[in-house]
This record gives C-alpha cells, sequence and structure tokens, in this order.
C-alpha cells in the first residue's frame, strides 16, 4: 500500500542475527512472452540484517548433590563442611515455544558465572551460612543452547564451606538444605521463575550403610578432673561429647577429631605440691577413638605427689569450644586439674568398704 509492504506473521524461532534480502520476480511477468530472463525480470534489494535475535528464556533443571559429613558420619554445629557431589545446573536455551534455540553458542553464548546471581543457602532445620565469601558459580558452555552451571562452597580446610548456627543448646537433627540462585546472562535472558531453588540437599559419605550422614550435633569437649597415686599412670577423662536433647553424653562416632597437644601448667614447689616441670607428660589418641582421647599422664614416681592443671587449647575447632566459665558464649577452652598421691590414706588399709 502506497509502496510500503508489511507482515505481522513473520517469525524466526533461532537466537542469531537473520541475513536477508528482498526480491519480486512477478512484477515484469508479462514480458516472459519476449525472451527475457527471469533474472532480467527479477528486482532484488541489497542484502540488510534483521536482530539480532536472543533466546526467550532458559530452562533449568538440576543433578542430585550431597554434601560430605564434617566428621566421619555426622557433622558437629559450627564445623565447616563441603560438597561430597556438588550440584550441576543444566541450563537449556528455549524459544517461546520452548524449543531450545541452537544457534546459542559461541559468540552467541552469554551466560557467564559472574551474571549468576544471589547465590543463597538455606537449612529446614537450623541456620546456615558460608564460613567464607561463596565463589562464583563455574559455566561450560556444552553447545547446541545447553550449558552446565557448577557450584562450589569452597574447601573447609582451607576456610570455607558452610556450617550451621551454634548459638544455642540444640538435639540432634538431619540436615536438609536448599541452594538459590538466579539464572540470566549479560542481556538478561532468564529463567522465568528466578530464583531456581534446588531443595532436599543433605550429606553422605559414601557407605550406603551410614544412617547418620546428614544429623547435625552440638559437641563439647570435656575434659574432667583425676587423681592417683604418684607411682602409678594417671588417666585424664578427655571426651568428645554432644548434646541429645536431654543431656551431653558420648559421641560414640567421633572418630576423626585430631585434637592439638595439652597443656600442662606446673606450679611453684611447696610442702603440699612436690611435683616439678617436667615430671609428667601428657599423651593421647589422636584422632579421638570413639569419642575418647584416652590421655595419661606419666607416673611422676616417689614423693613427686602435688599437681598439674592441664588444658586443651582448640584454636580452629571453636564447634567443641563450650561455656565452662561463664554464662554464654561457647567459647572456652576445657581445662582441669590432676592430683598425685595427695591423700594416700593409712599404710595399713588394704581395701575399706563403703556403705551408702
Amino acid at each position: 500500500s502506497a509502496g510500503l509492504a508489511s507482515t505481522s506473521t513473520a517469525t524466526y524461532s533461532e537466537a542469531g542475527a537473520v541475513s536477508a534480502k528482498l526480491s519480486d520476480s512477478t512484477f515484469a511477468a508479462i514480458d516472459a512472452s519476449d525472451g527475457s530472463t527471469l533474472a532480467e525480470r527479477t528486482v532484488e534489494s541489497a542484502a540488510f540484517t534483521v536482530g539480532r535475535f536472543v533466546p526467550d528464556h532458559f530452562a533449568v533443571s538440576a543433578t542430585p548433590a550431597a554434601f560430605q559429613p564434617g566428621c566421619g558420619a555426622f557433622t558437629y554445629l559450627g564445623q565447616p563442611f563441603g560438597f561430597g557431589t556438588a550440584p550441576v545446573w543444566s541450563v537449556t536455551a528455549q524459544n517461546a515455544a520452548n524449543a531450545t534455540t541452537q544457534n546459542y553458542a559461541g559468540t552467541l553464548f552469554k551466560l557467564s558465572g559472574s551474571s549468576i546471581t544471589g547465590q543463597a543457602w538455606s537449612a529446614a532445620s537450623g541456620s546456615v551460612a558460608a564460613v567464607g565469601a561463596l565463589p562464583d558459580p563455574t559455566v561450560t558452555e556444552l553447545g547446541g543452547g545447553l550449558a552446565g552451571v557448577s557450584f562450589d562452597v569452597g574447601n573447609p580446610a582451607a576456610g570455607g564451606g558452610l556450617a550451621f548456627a551454634r548459638s544455642a543448646l540444640s538435639a540432634p537433627f538431619d540436615a536438609s538444605l536448599t541452594l538459590a540462585a538466579s539464572i540470566l546472562d549479560s542481556e538478561n535472558v532468564a529463567y522465568a521463575s528466578n530464583p531456581y531453588q534446588q531443595s532436599g540437599i543433605g550429606f553422605s559419605d559414601g557407605n550406603a550403610a551410614t544412617s547418620t550422614d546428614a544429623q547435625m550435633r552440638f559437641g563439647r569437649l570435656r575434659l574432667s578432673s583425676a587423681n592417683g597415686s604418684e607411682l602409678l599412670p594417671l588417666p585424664v577423662p578427655l571426651t568428645a561429647q554432644y548434646w541429645n536433647g536431654q543431656g551431653f553424653v558420648t559421641n560414640t562416632l567421633d572418630n576423626c577429631t585430631a585434637l592439638p597437644a595439652p597443656t600442662l601448667t606446673f606450679y611453684t614447689q611447696t610442702s603440699q605440691n612436690q611435683l616439678a616441670t617436667g615430671e609428667t607428660t601428657a599423651s593421647y589418641a589422636s584422632p579421638l577413638v570413639a569419642g575418647l582421647a584416652g590421655l595419661v599422664l606419666a607416673a611422676p614416681g616417689a614423693g613427686n605427689y602435688g599437681f598439674v592443671d592441664i588444658s586443651v587449647n582448640l584454636g580452629s575447632l571453636s564447634w567443641l569450644r563450650y561455656n565452662w566459665t561463664d554464662a554464654s558464649g561457647f567459647d572456652n577452652n576445657p581445662s582441669s586439674r590432676a592430683a598425685f598421691g595427695k591423700r594416700s590414706g593409712s599404710d595399713k588399709v588394704i581395701i575399706r568398704r563403703e556403705i551408702y
């Protein structure tokens, strides 16, 4: 009309630019009988570009993922943990009809780790947070409109990972986490229901027979006082415990916590204390065995009666501290006193029966 032509039905279902030209081979059809060629009767425009077109949206799906327990088959509250099997999201570029746009590849591929935003973790029970900064996801172009997005939370041994809050006594619970992130590229092609969420991410130690993988436990390291003869080695109870909802019990599942060497504090010798510096030393099992350290002080020998204070500086093992010396904070290292031979009793008594 008036020298112009328009269409409202032209469609393009791919990504990228369309190179086109217009031609009219019928306006001079009346001259076909005079021997002119079709090329002579055709009018063409120069080639021109339409676009560039981008996908309408992304479709996203997730592969199963699992965390590695922080200690064997369980994790202490406050203890960092990382992936055993990291989550990978499959991202498909699609047009408005939900068909894959195969051309979304190469120079047309605009998805990157930095364009995936709002990465966040939440838990069905308890409160979880990143220990350090969460790394950007890694995006892998797979061709044909497909991409893989893999996530990481960092290495717990290097100051990364996730950890549950340890702000109050808590009975053991099974952990189930949800990962959420918004998928979009640099040209604002997005997953329609951003953020995408992958829920039900638990824990696995790789042993199908283990049933406590996902269990979170509020733990502490308890160091008890002890006394005995200066002629014999002195066992000192040093135990990993957890709160079972009613009280603290030995954490028999702890076979992996490696403890720093205990510190012995000796005091000036007096008539009541003849234990000199170095007359006893400490030894124990590390890592723990069924929650027990097997701490033993060497016998100081005849005449070396007295006492020594023991403490364990937990350092980075903050999830085993407790409020031993104050009412709050769960931030005290365990300590106790061991005494040798201070009260030996009568030399003529072999055994005395006590009735309560």
